[in-house]
């Protein structure tokens, strides 16, 4: 059997997990809204190559595509900032796995890698 400090650190670790995977699942609403925005701005921009001949000076016309742009850009940016926090807690958690999983290699030598992930399942099943 594998320590119970172990076991906990696994259920800490895939409790924090679900609870940023489920965090994830909200922020899709979030981010299906600015990829919609994207999608106008992206449009606009396309637009505005049919109307070059508008702009009284290529310099009118050279802003009205970098506005374009950066409006894309900040776009991106949002979509950006929504995720980058939670991925780098997933990464984070990911790493914190990996040391677990070596700890606990180190403690049991006698274990094969499939008893190990087998042992941690059934606790992790019961208790998650």
């Amino acid at each position: 059997m594998i320590d119970k400090h172990y076991i906990d650190s696994a259920i800490k670790i895939r409790k924090e997990y679900l609870g940023f995977h489920s965090k994830l699942e909200q922020c899709h609403v979030q981010v299906k809204k600015i990829a919609e925005n994207l999608m106008d701005e992206t449009k606009e921009l396309d637009k505005l190559k049919d109307t070059l001949d508008k702009y009284k000076t290529p310099e009118e016309a050279q802003n009205a595509i970098f506005q374009k742009l950066n409006d894309i850009d900040l776009q991106h940016r949002k979509i950006s900032d929504i995720y980058k926090p939670i991925n780098d807690k997933i990464e984070e958690l990911r790493k914190q796995e990996v040391i677990l999983y070596e700890n606990i290699r180190r403690a049991y030598p006698n274990l094969s890698q499939e008893q190990i992930v087998d042992i941690i399942n059934e606790n992790l099943n019961k208790k998650v």
